[in-house]
């Protein structure tokens, strides 16, 4: 499992830390721990430790909702189904709909602390597309912003390569009297496997969501798979030298 804090973390006075032992943080076993590294991280920076991180990892293969889902009459049932087809359901804390982890799938973590009301939803959701956008170029894929009909967690902040899904965002936020707290994610499916997106329609069947997710509607499953390929090796080292030629902390 790739794990890495590209660029490393910036913290405060308050909490140092060197880049080994952040990395003993990421030591996790389960897809759920995975997630909630993120969590902790915010945490941290709500106290006032960690000011800035991006974070490049992968997880095991799982399906992964919003945590209010729980609340869902149906959610028990269908998670256990789910377990039980080869894909356990692990809960975030941001919103938006089911997106398959695992195989193929590159997770981008961003987080920034700012001045209150300095950098807003739209400012976060731009940053992280743009980031994958840009490195989508360097490898002579054009990129662009956008809703993609029947695609799973469909939003307007998207990342599509003609017109099929290639990454989707979330984001988590916290305003205080002084600051406000901003982890924007994605997922960036570079080549997971054909049969994520049937899981993803037959989970949201079962929690008796009106959902419909179409394999088609996304870049890695058809005739355009082998052209807009790249390896997880050389996207992660091409988004890690991005990252760091546009100032996050080393």
């Amino acid at each position: 499992m790739l794990d890495v804090v590209s660029g490393g973390v910036e913290r405060t006075d308050k909490g140092r830390a060197h880049r080994a032992g952040l990395e003993h943080l990421t030591d996790h076993k389960t897809p759920q721990e995975n997630i909630e590294l993120d969590d902790r991280l915010f945490e941290a920076a709500i106290v006032g430790e960690i000011t800035k991180f991006a974070r490049i990892w992968t997880n095991q293969q799982c399906l992964v909702v919003p945590a209010n889902w729980r609340k869902k009459s149906k959610f028990v049932e269908a998670s256990t189904l789910s377990c039980e087809r080869g894909w356990p359901v692990c809960t975030r804390s941001s919103g938006g709909s089911c997106v398959p982890h695992g195989e193929g799938v590159v997770n981008l973590s961003l987080l920034r602390v700012t001045k209150a009301k300095e950098f807003t939803p739209h400012d976060a959701y731009t940053e992280i597309c743009g980031i994958i956008i840009q490195v989508l170029q360097r490898h002579h894929i054009c990129g662009s912003t956008g809703f993609v009909p029947d695609s799973f967690c469909d939003g307007a902040y998207n990342v599509s390569v003609k017109g099929k899904k290639y990454a989707g965002t979330a984001q988590r936020r916290r305003a205080l009297t002084e600051r406000t707290i901003s982890l924007a994610h994605a997922s960036i499916f570079l080549s997971p496997p054909p049969e994520a997106i049937p899981a993803v329609q037959q989970f949201l069947s079962d929690l008796g969501e009106n959902e419909t997710v179409r394999s088609e509607t996304h870049h890695w499953i058809g005739e355009n798979r082998d052209r807009f390929r790249i390896s997880e090796e050389v996207f992660c080292k091409t988004l890690t030298a991005h990252l760091r030629a546009n100032n996050w902390p080393d």
